[in-house]
């Protein structure tokens, strides 16, 4: 910019010379042709005066009318006046100087000469300026200097000591436009001060009122305020000089909205006051803001009728605001630390959300800036989702929360204040075909430990409880206790595929306890028991009963590997009327004794189990008869992970094994089972 406004004055001291020449002559015709040789000469570029006006009696005014000088500059008229001057001192003082009409165009490396040693202007008038370079242009531009010595001491100093009223009707520069603007104030020792800036920018108005160190590249606001503003950040073209630095006391902002379509984010309708703002090129400005936030947009992610205050420093930042979203209401109170790239949420509530999952949301999470986010206090209301993503197949209405003091960092969740507290309920969840109604949880998160204080729900029919803990020290020990009364296993059955449907009635109790941090150690402590009965169970594609029958030979049958007796089992289907199966855990030992399978025509029964300390089965299987004494015996032994099933028959004078509440099914063969 500084090298255009200096070849614009340069071409316009070319024509000042031009004129002041001739003042002297009675006759300035007489000299249009070695006046015109004489410019061609020094400037390599051809002169055309159309008409030459003078009057003796006036002889320091002349007015010049279709000049032009070289393909780029042309002018309607230009009007000298000279107060005094001195050609052989090269000195000129101008008392009024009017250039109507000017059309140039830019053209990079024209040097002009500098034939004076001093040069004064008390009055220059620009009107109707067209001025166009490579990327832009200007159209009705106007100027107004008083006072201006641009040459002083054969120095050309074009930010002399003057005062400036300047306005354009309109500016192009790449995709930068400028509509109507005016610019007033004073130049002083390279200080631009604007006393009143008005523009029609952005679509929209700025009004400003200013100071410019040109030396220092420093902006200085007394008063700042932007109207109707419609950015597109996307848009925004690089600028030919460097952005000054800039300091206000107060900015107002009325209706201001920016877009950036290649980032899927908008900000619309903010109205309000920014203080103490400061902001230097390459950083992140800093300021305080109270007002109108408007609307957010980011991808599906909106938020509407925001207010609020906030701040941005250097070093932190803080925001407290409300609005909509979701067709729901939300207040926030959020700070961060920038080195750190931390987020405090202090409070956020959420109230009457009604928002979407789609896919894609793993991403955006993942994303986030933050390096660590403590969350103090959070309380949710009345909200319901429903998920469009098909890996999260979740419908959740009316959901409420209350969550405090928990901390988020990529290693994992904690507790920022040594305990966290979680409490809720939802009025019903739908996860694929599992329905959860009416549940309340409590729960909490301590520097050693886990506690799941409560949750219960009903699932459909069934009814749902469990508490436990799981210990992060040494000394806190896990514990698990759950309860689930008449669970129709058909909603668990549709939830995992239709490879092996199966339905019934389920009650299951768990009470567990274990130590340590390992699965090793977990599984050598683990003690407590658990029971799981079924009533009326149907498994499709499995084979039972014929599979037993066929094992009912004289002899012993042949061991069997775990993928040969799944092999066998696989074709069919098979109804149980009764299932319970018992377990004692005791310090790794699994224990099944008293655990049974009684089908339409069998009755299966298991003891002893599994020894999780060795990692081997150690299972026995009895085929019992009306009697409850087995005629078929089965060992499960081997590697949890390649066991093996051996048969043998049993002595005939074995025991009859405990099954209660399990009986022999009433269709069973009655007597023995081999003929």
């Amino acid at each position: 910019m500084h090298r255009l406004f200096r070849w614009f004055l340069w071409s316009v001291l070319a024509l000042v010379i031009t004129v002041w020449i001739t003042l002297g002559l009675l006759k300035p015709e007489y000299l249009k042709g070695p006046f015109v040789a004489w410019v061609q000469q020094q400037t390599g570029l051809p002169l055309a005066i159309g008409k030459l006006s003078y009057n003796p009696l006036f002889p320091k005014i002349v007015l010049a009318e279709n000049v032009t000088l070289g393909p780029d500059i042309k002018i309607d008229k230009v009007y000298l006046e000279i107060a005094d001057g001195s050609w052989w001192h090269r000195q000129l003082h101008i008392a009024h100087l009017d250039i109507i009409h000017p059309q140039i165009k830019w053209q990079p490396g024209l040097s002009l000469p500098q034939p004076f040693r001093q040069l004064q202007v008390d009055d220059l008038n620009i009107h109707k300026l067209q001025l166009s370079w490579s990327s832009g242009a200007v159209s009705g531009g106007n100027l107004h200097l008083a006072n201006w010595q641009p040459i002083r001491d054969g120095e050309l100093i074009p930010l002399a000591n003057a005062t400036f009223d300047a306005s354009v009707e309109h500016l192009q520069h790449d995709t930068f436009a400028l509509g109507k603007t005016r610019l007033q104030g004073t130049v002083t020792d390279s200080t631009l001060k604007f006393d009143n800036l008005q523009s029609d920018i952005f679509h929209g108005g700025l009004a400003a009122q200013f100071i410019w160190d040109l030396k220092k590249n420093h902006v200085e606001f007394q008063k700042l305020e932007l109207a109707n503003w419609q950015l597109d950040l996307q848009a925004l073209p690089a600028l030919p000089f460097a952005l000054p630095q800039f300091d206000a006391d107060e900015v107002s902002l009325e209706n201001v909205s920016a877009i950036d379509l290649s980032k899927h984010f908008a900000i619309n309708q903010i109205s309000g006051t920014l203080e103490k703002l400061q902001w230097h090129p390459g950083t992140l400005p800093t300021f305080e803001y109270q007002g109108k936030l408007g609307e957010y947009t980011s991808g599906q992610f909106q938020l509407t009728d925001m207010q609020g205050e906030g701040r941005l420093r250097e070093q932190d930042w803080r925001m407290q605001f409300n609005g909509n979203a979701y067709s729901g209401q939300f207040s926030a109170d959020l700070e961060g630390d920038r080195p750190a790239a931390t987020l405090t949420i202090n409070e956020l509530q959420l109230n009457d959300m009604h928002p979407e999952l789609h896919p894609g949301w793993r991403a955006v999470l993942a994303a986030q800036p933050f390096l660590q986010i403590d969350l103090r206090r959070l309380d949710i209301n009345h909200l319901s989702v429903i998920s469009f993503d098909d890996t999260v197949p979740l419908t959740v209405k009316w959901l409420d929360i209350f969550l405090t003091d928990l901390r988020w960092t990529p290693a994992g969740l904690s507790t920022s204040n040594h305990k966290a507290r979680l409490e809720g309920d939802w009025l019903e969840l739908v996860w694929q075909t599992l329905v959860s109604r009416k549940a309340e949880f409590q729960a909490e998160l301590a520097d050693n430990k886990i506690q799941l204080e409560q949750f219960n729900t009903q699932l459909e029919n069934s009814d749902f409880t469990v508490s436990g803990q799981w210990g992060l020290t040494t000394d806190i020990p896990h514990q698990l206790k759950l309860s689930l009364k008449k669970f129709d296993l058909e909603q668990l059955s549709d939830m995992l595929g239709p490879h092996y449907p199966f339905a019934g009635e389920s009650d299951l109790t768990l009470d567990l306890q274990a130590n340590g941090h390992t699965l090793t150690d977990i599984e050598k402590t683990l003690q407590g028991s658990a029971t799981l009965s079924i009533k009326d169970l149907f498994v499709d594609g499995l084979t039972l009963d014929s599979y037993l029958d066929n094992q009912l030979t004289p002899k012993a049958p042949e061991p069997q590997t775990f993928e040969q007796l799944i092999g066998k089992l696989r074709s069919g289907d098979t109804a149980f009327n009764h299932v319970r199966v018992q377990l004692q855990a005791n310090h790794g030992m699994l224990d099944f004794d008293g655990s049974a399978f009684e089908s339409i025509t069998h009755l299966l029964a298991l003891k002893q189990g599994v020894d999780l300390n060795k990692q081997q089965w150690r299972l026995q299987l009895g085929l019992l008869n009306d009697q409850n004494k087995p005629e078929l015996l089965g060992n499960l032994t081997g590697a949890l992970q390649e066991p093996q099933l051996s048969f043998h028959l049993p002595a005939s004078n074995a025991a009859s094994w405990p099954t209660k509440p399990i009986h022999y099914p009433p269709q069973g063969p009655q007597g023995p089972l081999r003929e």
